[in-house]
């Protein structure tokens, strides 16, 4: 094919176009606003209100605070209080899939306190729903060191050991002078046969990748019915911590 002058100088202009980024690129995410950039109401300072998109039952409403990745306006700071909890329902059919989350939690300061607290729930076939992983981070051994516990349904179970450096959060300022933010990725599959699942987890900025695999620790085993919800828990914990570009991705 042969180009005119015009029609060449009309592509080189095109090509020269900064790339934008892709407007689809999360389309496929089931969560609506679980990069928490919209807010219906916001009042005080720290300014706390009620993330768009999220059913939300706190008597300390969260926190709108900074981003924790490059990109990000402002993520969510769940506070501590009686019956704070943020979540989500799950529509259609969802058995297969990777959850994915941006976090930022404080030292809780005692290996018996949490911090982090997030849950997924599946249908139950009497159309009931159940938690079926509930994770949640406490102290470590060393002061500013957390680790990673899941539920088994009756204790807590360590499934990463000093695996994560807390972050300090300043209430005056709404900032994080010291901010260790993480992400972590969940695959899970709910209709297997034998249901498993693997923790993937990074330092944000790094390309440092370790995976905890083949963890069977569920809350309540899997049914083989889709997933149900997602959750945002904070009336057990003792200190905050902050959430960011949640995704919930069918696999």
């Amino acid at each position: 094919m042969e180009f005119n002058g015009s029609a060449a100088r009309f592509l080189l202009a095109i090509l020269l176009l900064p790339m934008m980024p892709d407007a689809s690129a999360d389309s496929s995410n089931e969560l609506s606003n679980g990069n928490f950039e919209e807010w219906d109401t916001l009042q005080g300072m720290p300014p706390s209100g009620h993330p768009a998109g999220w059913s939300q039952t706190c008597t300390n409403p969260p926190y709108q605070v900074p981003g924790l990745s490059a990109g990000s306006t402002y993520s969510v700071f769940m506070r501590p209080g009686v019956n704070n909890v943020l979540s989500q329902t799950m529509a259609g059919e969802l058995t297969k899939f990777e959850f994915d989350f941006d976090f930022a939690a404080l030292d809780p300061g005692r290996p018996s306190d949490r911090s982090f607290n997030v849950a997924l729930s599946q249908k139950r076939p009497d159309n009931s729903t159940s938690i079926i992983v509930n994770l949640r981070m406490v102290a470590g051994t060393s002061p500013g060191i957390l680790s990673l516990q899941a539920y088994d349904g009756q204790d807590w179970v360590t499934v990463g050991d000093n695996l994560f450096e807390a972050s300090v959060y300043d209430e005056s300022s709404n900032t994080f002078p010291t901010l260790n933010a993480y992400r972590i990725s969940i695959c899970l599959d709910l209709a297997a046969q034998s249901p498993t699942y693997s923790i993937t987890y990074q330092s944000l900025g790094s390309a440092d990748l370790s995976t905890i695999a083949d963890l069977t620790v569920f809350h309540t085993l899997p049914s083989g019915s889709p997933l149900s919800g997602v959750s945002l828990q904070a009336s057990g914990s003792v200190v905050g911590y902050a959430i960011d570009n949640m995704e919930i991705v069918p696999k």
